[in-house]
């Protein structure tokens, strides 16, 4: 058996079985993203997946410390993600909207004189 983590309070290590679905992708993120041979390209399908929340800053973070080796691409659904990303490094942000059937660039819906609803959970 591999022990895995140790938790405050418990006194035997829980294996991987043990462990939410959100803690084994944080920790299959981290392995990624912290890899010592990165990959020249990532791309990270909705990694707020699963997370509890707290953890979003600590996935900012190490998608910020990934970004000095690697280009990273990644779609989300949670603003509060995409905007700890860009205060932790520099970024190029697409918002993408739905507007009478087509999915199009936020920015180019307002410069199209365009309304722009934003409905957040």
């Amino acid at each position: 058996m591999v022990q895995c983590v140790l938790r405050p309070g418990l006194k035997r290590w829980l294996d991987a079985s043990e462990l939410s679905d959100g803690t084994l992708r944080f920790f299959c993120l981290w392995a990624a993203l912290l890899s010592l041979k990165p990959a020249p390209l990532m791309v990270l399908n909705e990694p707020e997946s699963s997370l509890h929340r707290d953890l979003l800053e600590p996935l900012a973070e190490l998608i910020a410390k990934a970004a000095e080796n690697s280009q990273i691409l990644i779609v989300t659904h949670s603003t509060a993600l995409a905007e700890l990303i860009s205060e932790k490094c520099e970024t190029k942000r697409i918002d993408l909207i739905n507007h009478e059937g087509k999915t199009m660039d936020r920015n180019d819906l307002s410069e199209s004189g365009g309304k722009i609803w934003n409905f957040e959970a």
